[in-house]
């Protein structure tokens, strides 16, 4: 599945947790409330695990400038009780060129 939202920050971790090793990159996205029922509206921030730490590096040089508009990939997957989403892509949203 593919959405685009507002990339507002990323984050990386790597380290070593009581024995047990940690490397991601978690992505910090605006996206748009349920206003299905009638009980929600604006926009609220969300946040998705994107592979390793090593994915911090493509996005630190884009975020400098600010919030970024991009195309996320995201998946579903299980540990055969938890359900969650994550990002397998991270596509910066090029603005097409002004008309001169």
């Amino acid at each position: 599945m593919e959405m685009t939202v507002t990339v507002t920050g990323a984050k990386r971790f790597k380290d070593i947790v009581e024995g047990k090793p940690y490397d991601s990159t978690t992505v910090f996205c605006i996206l748009g409330m349920d206003t299905s029922t009638g009980n929600a509206i604006g926009q609220a921030g969300a946040e998705y695990k994107w592979g390793t730490s090593d994915n911090y590096a493509l996005l630190e040089p884009l975020l400098k400038k600010g919030p970024l508009r991009a195309v996320l990939t995201l998946e579903q997957v299980t540990s055969g009780r938890v359900l969650k989403t994550i990002v397998t892509d991270v596509r910066p949203v090029t603005e097409p060129a002004a008309k001169a």
